[in-house]
């Protein structure tokens, strides 16, 4: 998945992964909390996920009603911490911080860079649907999009 990821970043700004990544990552950081306290002025260094939160008034800490952590999830949060992207779930939409699979666990993922985080209006975690999965919760993503229309002018 970094392979790819790493890919795309190099073409690509606004990028967003969602599904199911077996991960629980409870309420632990997504990001790296950098305090430079003791170098202040001489590293010119930006935190572009807290930046990008307070800037949208965003939660820096998620909301989740998984406490539990499993090794799957140590490694999307390093995925997140090391390529600078952040978790939605827990911090946009009224139910984003509630279980997403068999009413018990955090599984299934919304996590985009703060290029994206920017434009999403909405995200929730819908009702099981026995036709789409028999214990996932689907997700919905509502997203900002402008359309754009060049006209060629003839002279």
């Amino acid at each position: 998945m970094e392979n790819e990821f790493l890919n795309f970043c190099s073409h690509y700004n606004y990028i967003c992964l969602m599904g199911d990544f077996n991960s629980r990552t409870s309420r632990d950081p997504d990001f790296i909390d950098l305090e430079y306290d003791e170098f202040s002025g001489m590293l010119d260094i930006e935190n572009t996920c807290i930046n990008t939160l307070h800037n949208l008034c965003l939660p820096i800490q998620r909301k989740s009603m998984d406490v539990k952590k499993n090794n799957f999830g140590n490694y999307l949060l390093d995925f997140c911490k090391y390529n600078n992207m952040l978790i939605v779930n827990g911090r946009i939409g009224d139910n984003s911080g509630h279980f997403t699979c068999k009413n018990a666990s955090v599984v299934d993922y919304n996590i985009c860079s703060p290029c994206f985080l920017k434009l999403i209006e909405n995200f929730s975690i819908l009702e099981t649907n026995t036709l789409f999965s028999d214990i996932h919760n689907p997700l919905s993503l509502t997203v900002k999009a402008e359309v754009v229309i060049n006209k060629a002018v003839a002279i």
